[in-house]
């Protein structure tokens, strides 16, 4: 899965058009900036172990609207359907 890519697209009863991301990469907070290459390294690696996914619906139409959650591995299945 991509963070550049939607999972899975869909319809609104209303009409928009939502795009829903899944990803388990969360990025570390800007800290000093010789130690952040390390802490992306490190984040990469916990993702990789990690069974916790973030969930993210994002929709342009008629005005940007973004809600974002988080399941566990178990569920993302069901969440993309």
């Amino acid at each position: 899965m991509s963070n550049f890519r939607p999972s899975a697209r869909t319809t609104a009863p209303d009409g928009r058009e939502w795009e829903i991301y899944a990803y388990r990469f969360v990025r570390p907070p800007r800290g000093k900036l010789r130690r952040y290459p390390l802490d992306l390294a490190r984040a990469a690696i916990r993702a990789r172990r990690s069974s916790v996914w973030t969930i993210e619906a994002v929709t342009w139409g008629g005005h940007h609207e973004r809600h974002r959650w988080v399941t566990t591995a178990e569920f993302r299945r069901q969440v993309l359907l």
